[in-house]
């Protein structure tokens, strides 16, 4: 049976980071996330770490989804990985 030309084309890239920064970047994400899948919790302000909002924005539509209050995320795939760009830019690896 042949291959089929997949949908859409994948890309990965590569981006080193030190541990501590991975853990760092890891640890908000997921604080963020767990944080945005209780809708108690009020929205992430501007002095929240960008790790953290993205985790949030993330764990509230999956939460939201679940529940049938909304259909699809609010975030574009491309919002979503130029988020993820802003928060390495900080950490000065892109």
């Amino acid at each position: 049976m042949p291959f089929s030309k997949p949908a859409c084309k994948i890309t990965f890239e590569v981006i080193i980071l030190s541990k501590r920064e991975f853990r760092t970047c890891q640890a908000e994400v997921q604080r963020g996330y767990d944080d945005g899948r209780d809708l108690s919790c009020p929205d992430p302000t501007s002095s929240c770490h960008p790790a953290y909002v993205h985790g949030f924005l993330n764990g509230r539509d999956d939460e939201e989804i679940e529940r049938g209050l909304i259909e699809q995320p609010r975030r574009s795939h491309a919002q979503i990985k130029q988020a993820w760009r802003d928060v390495l830019a900080l950490l000065d690896v892109v």
